[in-house]
């Protein structure tokens, strides 16, 4: 489809793009039914821009706006990650409605796959390559974008919520096994276990954490770790469950038990040990998103602690 002629494209050009971000996502905030209170979407705010645009790497070379006399009304973001045997590269369109329908998602896709393969050549990606996308089950239009474009469903997720105003029922943990903080000296440690227990998962994309990831993440100050419930029997980690408070809700990022430790109890009392400890702070709900598939029962679990459906999200994939 052709383009229109008073369409134009430009990269992004530093911080006074990131307005021009927030405001796409306004206006397409109605139309795509954004929940401000999911953990796979939110209202889009200058902070969360920001990240977005740091999140690609390279945001002058790896954003791209679209845009009218009036103004930008779409923009493609473009970033990427090694999980177990493949290479993933992420593309993200966004266009207002009023623009929607004239070719200019496609353009913007057909840019953003250009991209990931220039990318993929940068940085010598030895495993195989492949374009992903997402979309929730209200973003119809762009649904119908990705199927024109030949991206397959591969997964779906739930957005699962936990109203907190009851108390929270207590679960004793099995003998020998127990809650211990995380320290600094032992966030190696918790990155390896908690890989170790989404690697052999088919319906779980573990990623698999660089040298430089791994080292940001045992010397960063800015993780807040006083929520998080991590279950040790003795000197190993075999589980835990890792909670934010975003937004005034809180959210269950991560929920894992190494193999040998599954079956015994464990992640139902760490959740309801969370649950417990979001109350305690007042926060009044609590969210997380699984494998709508019911991978592993988890669907089971969170149901038995109190975690009803919101809304799901689709992932898409398409090879190089």
């Amino acid at each position: 489809m052709p383009i229109p002629t008073d369409i134009t494209f430009t990269p992004f050009r530093g911080d006074d793009d990131l307005a021009a971000m927030v405001r796409i996502h306004e206006l397409r905030r109605e139309v795509d039914q954004v929940d401000r209170l999911s953990t796979r979407e939110s209202w889009m705010t200058l902070e969360a821009a920001k990240s977005d645009a740091e999140w690609s790497g390279d945001p002058h070379r790896n954003i791209l706006f679209a845009q009218t006399g009036d103004g930008p009304i779409g923009y493609a973001l473009v970033t990427h990650w090694q999980e177990p045997n493949v290479h993933v590269f992420l593309v993200l369109v966004y266009v207002i409605p009023a623009h929607r329908g004239q070719g200019i998602e496609g353009h913007l896709l057909n840019w953003a796959e250009d991209r990931s393969r220039a990318l993929a050549a940068e940085i010598r990606a030895t495993a195989p390559c492949t374009f992903a996308a997402n979309a929730s089950e209200t973003e119809s239009d762009w649904q119908a974008v990705l199927q024109r474009h030949n991206y397959t469903l591969v997964r779906t997720l739930v957005d699962l919520q936990c109203k907190l105003g009851t108390d929270v029922p207590v679960a004793s943990l099995p003998q020998g096994i127990e809650v211990r903080p995380l320290t600094r000296g032992n966030r190696r440690q918790l990155l390896h276990a908690r890989f170790e227990a989404f690697k052999d998962e088919p319906n779980i994309f573990a990623v698999v954490h660089s040298e430089a990831q791994i080292r940001e993440f045992e010397s960063g100050d800015h993780l807040d770790t006083s929520l998080w419930q991590i279950a040790w029997d003795g000197d190993e980690i075999v589980g835990g469950v890792q909670i934010t408070v975003p937004n005034g809700r809180g959210i269950f990022d991560q929920v894992w038990i190494r193999r040998p430790w599954r079956r015994r109890g464990i992640a139902t009392a760490l959740m309801r040990m969370g649950l417990g400890a979001l109350r305690a702070r007042g926060i009044p709900l609590a969210m997380l998103h699984t494998d709508a598939a019911n991978a592993g029962g988890a669907l089971n679990l969170y149901a038995k602690v109190g975690f009803h459906p919101r809304k799901h999200f689709h992932l898409f994939r398409k090879p190089f």
